[in-house]
C-alpha cells in the first residue's frame, strides 16, 4: 500500500514538474525579447541587455530607465514600456537650450534646468547670460547662483519684453538689457515678483512715451534713472 502511495507520489511529482517545465518554455516563447523600439529622434545611445532580463513579460523596464537617465543626462524625460508580446520601447525627449551662458569664450546653450546641452555659435535665438563660470562640461548641470537667478528672471519675464543679454553687474547682483533699457536685479529674491514688476513699470512709461534709461529692482521699491 505504502509502495503504491510512493510511486503515485512520484509521479505525480513529475507530472507537476513536466507542467511546470513546459509551462516556463511556452512562457519564454511567447514573450521572448525581439525588438527594442525608440521613439524620439537627436539621439544614439545604447543599452546592455545582455544584463537585462530577455523575457518581455519580466523586463525590467525601471532598472532600464533608471540606467539611461544616469548615462545620457540630456535626455529631458525618457519611459520605457512593454509591447507584447515581443518589443520594448524606449520614448525619450531631449533637451533644448532656453538661454546662453557665455563663459571664457565659450558659448553653453542651457535648458530650464540649467543643464549644459552643447556649445553654440552665433546666431543665438535666446538671451544670452555672461558670468564667468569657468569651462563647462556637456551633460553638467549649472550651480552658480548668478546664472540660476537670470534663468528665473527670463523664464517669468512676459514674452512681449525681448531681452537681448544679461551679465555680471556686483557680486550680488546683474544687469539685463532691454534695447537701450538697463535692468538692475538682486541675485536674491522673487525674479517672478521681478518681472511682473518691469512689465508694470514699462507699461506706464510706454503710455507717457519715454522709457527711463535705468530701473533698479535690487530694493523694495524700484528706482527709476531717466
Amino acid at each position: 500500500m505504502r509502495s503504491k502511495r510512493t510511486a503515485f507520489t512520484v509521479i505525480l511529482l513529475i507530472f507537476i514538474g513536466l507542467v511546470c517545465a513546459v509551462g516556463v518554455f511556452f512562457v519564454h516563447a511567447l514573450f521572448r525579447l525581439e525588438t527594442i523600439e525608440v521613439i524620439g529622434t537627436g539621439a544614439v545611445f545604447s543599452a546592455n541587455t545582455e544584463k537585462l532580463n530577455t523575457n518581455v513579460l519580466f523586463f525590467p523596464t525601471k532598472t532600464l530607465e533608471d540606467d539611461l537617465r544616469t548615462q545620457y543626462p540630456l535626455f529631458k524625460s525618457v519611459r520605457v514600456f512593454k509591447k507584447f508580446p515581443h518589443t520594448i520601447s524606449v520614448a525619450y525627449t531631449l533637451r533644448d537650450p532656453s538661454g546662453y551662458v557665455q563663459s571664457l569664450g565659450h558659448t553653453y546653450g542651457v535648458d530650464q534646468d540649467s543643464v549644459i546641452v552643447g556649445e553654440y555659435l552665433p546666431p543665438f535665438v535666446h538671451p544670452v547670460m555672461m558670468f564667468d563660470i569657468g569651462i563647462q562640461s556637456i551633460g553638467v548641470k549649472i550651480a552658480d547662483v548668478r546664472v540660476r537667478a537670470a534663468q528665473a528672471f527670463l523664464s517669468a519675464l512676459d514674452s512681449s519684453l525681448q531681452v537681448s543679454f544679461v551679465k555680471e553687474y556686483s557680486p550680488n547682483a546683474f544687469e539685463a538689457r532691454i534695447d537701450s533699457l538697463r535692468i538692475l536685479l538682486p541675485v536674491e529674491g522673487n525674479m517672478e515678483d521681478k518681472a511682473h514688476a518691469l512689465l508694470f513699470l514699462i507699461n506706464g512709461f510706454k503710455i507717457k512715451g519715454v522709457l527711463p534709461s535705468i530701473v533698479d529692482l535690487r530694493y523694495t521699491k524700484p528706482i527709476i534713472t531717466k
